[in-house]
């Protein structure tokens, strides 16, 4: 029913609101320039919403067909080919702020061109016209009220450009002071004095407080050059020239003075790795450092020395008399004294010892530096090689030990042998085990291990605990009867507390513990025969 009311008001008010085929919709007087004209002070026009599924969905759209996009807050008109957006949003590039008007496009303004520079906020392009910056008087100009740094005007009165640093005015250029050459491109000045740094030059170039930069070029004097330093007033003070490449600084040559650190330097400075290295400095004393501005001697190097020559050496002298020196020859490298340092000795000093000599005589001393023979070591020397690690070689070549200075023990090998001794002393073999000929398998407990027969006059073995089976005639002993005797023989085919030939086929036997043994089934056996005599004396005695 309320379908059917709003459907009959519409029509009455659209047949009276219809004017010279214009439909008015909250105005009796539709503009005639329009086929409809929505008018209202408190309500807007909804044009159909879709998303944007929906909207491409559209099947066959008109060209002129407008539709709000809810999926990206947008408005879009088919121009009858595709889809374009209106806008996005229904954001402005641009924002008013009272009765100023910014920009808040966050990418650049092109004006004659549609792609300006991604380095410029703002790119004019144009082969016919030119940029007009702000013109006004000199008066107007002193009259900006807080000029920002960097403001530029251009003043009418003396037809210059002007820009502001952000404390004062400066020009940018003057040119009733520049001449321009009609033969050559150059301008230039032959009255004034051209000062940098300086407002008062006093000479016809002057830099104040400031360097001279030559890239890829070269300087041209005619006459010497001369620097005039400050008295220095930080911890290093330069004086001279500097070279770039590429607008980098690379090298520079001039006079350094650093009075306020300690100790204070003053002398030539070379630079050949940026400005601040001391690749070469040559002080006031007369003393060069290389990689130092402090040379404490009157060559100071800072680093390695590289000598590339054929056979390159280094001497010194004492007096003009050649003491010693470092050369290499060839593939050799020598070191040592020379020739006319006849008395002379090659010391190596170590950690303030003098550990290490070569004596004119060709004796070495290691520990010492007054060695007695060929080789004298004052000290213990320790050998560790996988090969030879000592060769002795010589006629019946021996090894002679002493303690302080007395004459122990040798060791020496002749024609009849290794031969080993001591003088009045024994000979003491410290070690896990001893071995002759191979290891014999199994024996790591052992101290000797001999693969082979041992031949010899004497053999003494001296049990660590007695239990020399002397027991066996003490008055408690219990002799096993005979008759368990040959019982345990028939079972076991051996005499009890004696290793069977297996056992000792596979584990040998201890010689000591053996004739204890041994010396028990004796003693043991001579109580039997004891017995048996006994017995046959009563035997005879009943005949």
């Amino acid at each position: 029913m309320k379908k059917l009311l709003f459907a009959a008001y519409f029509l009455i008010f659209s047949t009276a609101a219809y004017t010279q085929s214009a439909v008015g919709i909250g105005t009796a007087s539709p503009n005639t320039s329009a086929m409809l004209d929505v008018t209202s002070t408190t309500k807007g026009f909804l044009m159909p919403r879709l998303t944007s599924a929906q909207r491409t969905a559209i099947a066959t759209p008109a060209a002129g067909l407008t539709v709000y996009e809810t999926t990206t807050s947008s408005v879009w008109v088919y121009n009858g080919t595709t889809w374009v957006q209106l806008a996005s949003g229904g954001a402005s590039p641009w924002t008013t702020s009272g009765s100023n008007i910014y920009n808040t496009n966050a990418g650049n303004v092109g004006i004659g061109t549609s792609s300006p520079s991604a380095s410029a906020l703002l790119d004019i392009s144009s082969t016919t016209k030119g940029f007009l910056v702000p013109r006004m008087t000199a008066a107007q100009r002193t009259a900006i009220a807080s000029p920002t740094a960097g403001l530029m005007v251009y003043e009418t009165d003396t037809k210059l450009d002007y820009h502001h640093d952000g404390t004062t005015w400066r020009k940018i250029l003057n040119s009733t002071f520049w001449n321009n050459s009609t033969s050559s491109n150059f301008i230039y000045n032959t009255t004034d004095s051209f000062g940098i740094g300086t407002s008062l030059p006093t000479e016809k170039f002057q830099l104040q407080n400031g360097n001279i930069k030559l890239n890829r070029t070269s300087l041209s004097v005619e006459n010497s050059i001369w620097f005039n330093m400050p008295t220095p007033s930080f911890t290093g003070e330069f004086e001279g020239l500097k070279f770039q490449v590429a607008g980098s600084d690379k090298s520079s040559i001039g006079f350094l003075s650093a009075t306020a650190i300690n100790p204070p330097i003053e002398g030539i400075r070379l630079s050949g790795n940026g400005l601040s290295s001391n690749d070469l400095f040559v002080s006031t004393g007369g003393k060069v450092g290389l990689g130092t501005s402090q040379p404490v001697e009157k060559l100071d190097v800072s680093g390695n020395i590289n000598m590339n020559a054929i056979n390159p050496i280094m001497q010194f002298q004492n007096a003009g008399v050649d003491k010693g020196f470092v050369q290499l020859s060839g593939d050799d490298f020598r070191l040592g004294t020379n020739l006319s340092n006849d008395n002379g000795k090659f010391i190596v000093r170590v950690n303030g010892q003098e550990n290490f000599a070569v004596t004119p005589a060709g004796n070495v001393g290691v520990g010492t530096i007054s060695p007695a023979a060929k080789l004298h070591v004052a000290g213990n020397t320790r050998m560790v090689s996988t090969g030879e690690v000592l060769r002795i070689d010589g006629s019946n070549p021996a090894i002679n030990f002493y303690n302080n200075g007395s004459f122990k023990s040798f060791l020496q090998h002749s024609t009849s042998g290794l031969a080993m001794g001591v003088n009045n002393g024994n000979i003491q073999l410290d070690a896990v085990q001893v071995a002759i000929g191979a290891v014999v398998s199994g024996t790591s407990a052992y101290k000797l291990s001999v693969t082979g027969r041992i031949i010899c006059e004497e053999v003494r073995v001296k049990l660590v605990s007695s239990g020399w089976p002397d027991y066996v005639f003490a008055g408690d002993y219990k002799l096993p009867p005979l008759q368990q005797v040959e019982q345990f023989i028939k079972s076991n085919k051996h005499l009890s507390n004696i290793p069977s030939a297996s056992d000792v086929e596979q584990n040998g036997i201890e010689v000591g513990d053996m004739q204890k043994r041994m010396m028990e089934k004796i003693e043991e056996l001579t109580l039997y025969v004891i017995d048996l005599q006994k017995q046959i004396e009563a035997l005879k005695r009943k005949q």
